[in-house]
């Protein structure tokens, strides 16, 4: 999947929603990725405080020229798919 350097307003702010999961979650997820060298500067990233998922995924995309275009869209979908899991686990509750 690729996705576009611009994608919608990153200033924009928007009401969490109850099925977002926490940021921590994400985080966790992402942490994966950190053993290969073409995510290094995501670890920068991830150490700033970020309230939502929307503002990683914000400060992903502000910082893409750090990544390869393969790197940017794996790690786009990764939060992706951790949203994707939470939200089918919370369906089930």
């Amino acid at each position: 999947m690729s996705y576009p350097h611009n994608q919608g307003i990153i200033g924009e702010s928007s009401e969490a929603s109850p099925f977002d999961p926490p940021i921590d979650v994400v985080l966790s997820s992402l942490s994966l990725l950190l053993t290969d060298p073409a995510f290094k500067y995501l670890e920068t990233i991830m150490m700033s405080e970020f309230e939502e998922v929307d503002d990683l995924r914000a400060e992903v995309l502000v910082n893409s020229n750090e990544f390869s275009s393969q790197a940017l869209n794996r790690i786009l979908d990764q939060i992706d798919e951790t949203i994707d899991d939470y939200r089918r686990s919370i369906a089930h509750l």
